[in-house]
């Protein structure tokens, strides 16, 4: 990957911090367990793992619903599906192997972490910037009517029609006008005109929506 790409997914993975809780709150309910008396929040350090990486999951109390989502050996598969990536490159395979150490070993969602998010968010990037070579090389399926080698962001509707492909895709639902509002302003970041600028807006638009708790959903 050259350094233009990684600066790019480096820029995705600072703005896409923000809104990584909020995008995909459909399952904002069944993640309430992370301000329960015993739970870290989101953001916060589990006292059973100091470092910030992943640890073993609670034990599950009988008789209660337990919100699961993707543990750090089915993550890669999980996501690059998610998308349609069907191989995966080097650079990619060399992240996941970097950050998975950082993700839930069994999936409960008490286990969650910053590291462990920004860890998806950073494999979530490369798995995005395969999406956008293998859409260029064998024909477009998410980022359908975009130019990609454009100093111009797509149309908002080309951009809408997008959102909503990869929320169905990844979300399994479409998203709520709130959610791709949420989305089109992070879009927003990227400055029509600027050198690759669709190239861009896919990377980010791809990457918030991929490493949002909708997708991590088991």
């Amino acid at each position: 990957m050259n350094r233009r790409k990684l600066l790019s997914i480096v820029s995705v993975a600072s703005l896409v911090g923000g809104i990584l809780v909020f995008v995909g709150n459909g399952c904002g309910g069944q993640f309430q367990t992370f301000e329960s008396e015993n739970s870290p929040a989101l953001g916060e350090t589990n006292p059973a793992d100091p470092n910030g990486t992943a640890s073993a999951d609670p034990d599950f109390v009988q008789g209660e619903k337990t919100a699961s989502v993707i543990y750090s050996q089915q993550a890669l598969d999980h996501l690059a599906a998610c998308v349609g990536v069907e191989v995966p490159s080097d650079s990619t395979l060399r992240m996941y192997d970097s950050k998975k150490g950082q993700i839930s070993v069994y999936g409960s969602a008490e286990t969650i972490t910053s590291p462990m998010m920004m860890g998806i968010v950073s494999t979530a990037g490369e798995l995005c910037n395969d999406l956008i070579v293998q859409e260029r090389t064998d024909g477009q399926r998410i980022f359908k009517g975009w130019d990609l080698s454009s100093n111009s962001a797509p149309a908002t509707g080309v951009l809408n029609d997008s959102i909503t492909r990869l929320a169905l895709s990844c979300w399994q639902r479409p998203e709520s006008l709130e959610e791709r509002n949420i989305v089109l302003d992070t879009a927003n970041s990227i400055s029509n005109g600027e050198a690759s600028a669709s190239e861009k807006t896919a990377l980010i638009v791809c990457t918030s929506m991929l490493a949002s708790l909708n997708s991590l959903l088991n």
